[in-house]
């Protein structure tokens, strides 16, 4: 996973399998590299550098006890 974080000058939306709302205080650039991996939530339209990008995602990793 690559990331690049920043404090935010507005707040952004964000939507998703867990519903939706606004980042207020700090957002990560991220792009998920495991195919396994999951997306629960997305930036909305904003700045352009963070549409559409996760803000949320999620993998699995060994067995569960």
């Amino acid at each position: 996973m690559n990331c690049v974080m920043a404090n935010l000058e507005k707040d952004f939306p964000i939507w998703g399998a867990l519903g939706s709302g606004q980042v207020t205080i700090w957002a990560e650039q991220m792009k998920a590299s495991a195919p396994e991996t999951e997306v629960l939530l997305k930036y909305g339209k904003s700045n352009g550098w963070l549409d559409d990008r996760p803000a949320m995602i999620t993998r699995k990793l060994g067995r569960a006890a």
